[in-house]
């Protein structure tokens, strides 16, 4: 346990991907109760690949996550071991990972941002791998208001694209 980087609220710790609070939810009673207050960047890059891998093979195995993220296999069971302990993830005894309403509900948000923010950024003239990787560090860090902003904007710039082609 670290102390909290971002000094969010007294007693606050940091372990491994999630924010541990003192008046959480009863679940570790040895480490202290815990409860995700804010899920990290490295959290929503899991469930986001999760996601992206249960679309695309129909089944999320822990090597393809892994794969996907350039991480250590230790290091994906580890973190799904929290994302499991937090209500975000489901793990059957073969081992294939499934994602609980709370899950997909941050994959969703997660990949919704990702697409739409790569998008946006290709189409001001970023080079599509640089879009995706900055993409990639936006979506995490911007607020609601900004993304729903940055949406609305291309949404009109594609409507007067849309206008001008017609004329």
């Amino acid at each position: 346990m670290v102390k909290c980087p971002k000094q969010l609220h007294a007693g606050c710790r940091f372990r491994q991907g999630f924010w541990a609070d003192g008046d959480a939810l009863n679940r570790d009673r040895k480490k202290g109760p815990v409860m995700a207050v804010q899920i990290l960047k490295a959290s929503e890059d899991y469930l986001e690949t999760m996601l992206m891998m249960q679309t695309k093979h129909g089944y999320v195995r822990s090597v393809d996550v892994a794969e996907h993220l350039g991480v250590t296999k230790p290091s994906v069971t580890y973190a799904t071991k929290r994302l499991r302990e937090n209500g975000y993830i489901e793990m059957d005894k073969d081992g294939l990972i499934t994602l609980t309403d709370a899950g997909m509900q941050i994959a969703s948000k997660m990949l919704q941002r990702h697409r739409t923010l790569t998008r946006f950024l290709v189409s001001l003239g970023v080079e599509p791998e640089t879009a995706e990787e900055d993409a990639c560090k936006m979506e995490h860090d911007i607020s609601d208001q900004t993304f729903k902003a940055i949406c609305d904007h291309a949404r009109k710039r594609m409507a007067s694209a849309d206008e001008t082609a017609e004329t």
